[in-house]
């Protein structure tokens, strides 16, 4: 998942701001106090409040004005919250915060996670897949073979279940090799013919796995 989608995610309320916070704030060298504040001014950005008035705020946190304040300085000097003048429609200046910077540096902490997460996925896959060819070709895969797979799932993005597929295909034509099937993956026709064929292949499939 790119970064923009997860910022796309957050504004439609898909992906969670505030357990995004939750869950990532310690990361930032932020204490369980910042993570609420920072959920706060989050809220009141989008209710459209884009001033901060710290005496109000210490009241909705439970926390003295002076901690409030102690705590919104270091979270400035952070740069997770920016104060800036913008001007308003009678031509006279007030003060506005955004969080910009913090959910940038949240997003790439979140993102980093996801790509991690993926690798880790797809070298399990990868794992299965070497597995599951040695078998059927009887012998072990040289090292541009397995290049080859890892370049079906992180190039060519094929799914571990079409891989699986064109095995099964190559198996039924006992035309078992690298070759064959990465010709049957780039195949446009096979894969025109992988969704009508896919509930009745898939049967087979488990059926010659559980033999």
């Amino acid at each position: 998942m790119k970064k923009e989608d997860i910022k796309l995610l957050m504004k439609k309320n898909i992906i969670d701001f505030n357990e995004l916070v939750l869950n990532n704030y310690y990361k930032m060298d932020l204490d369980e106090i910042d993570a609420v504040i920072i959920i706060k001014l989050h809220s009141l950005l989008k209710r459209g409040i884009t001033f901060i008035n710290p005496e109000k705020l210490s009241k909705i946190l439970s926390l003295t004005k002076t901690k409030t304040a102690n705590k919104l300085d270091n979270l400035t000097a952070k740069g997770y919250v920016k104060f800036e003048l913008i001007k308003l429609k009678n031509g006279k200046e007030s003060e506005s915060f955004n969080l910009d910077f913090f959910i940038e540096k949240i997003l790439m902490i979140e993102f980093e996670l996801k790509q991690k997460e993926q690798s880790s996925t797809k070298k399990v896959m990868e794992s299965d897949l070497v597995d599951m060819l040695e078998t059927e070709l009887k012998k072990p895969l040289s090292v541009l073979d397995i290049q080859i797979i890892t370049k079906w799932l992180s190039e060519d993005n094929y799914t571990k279940e079409q891989i699986e597929e064109a095995l099964l295909v190559a198996m039924k034509n006992n035309k078992v090799s690298m070759k064959y099937i990465d010709n049957l993956l780039l195949n446009k026709s096979y894969k025109d013919d992988f969704k009508r064929q896919k509930n009745s292949v898939l049967k087979d499939f488990n059926k010659i796995w559980k033999e």
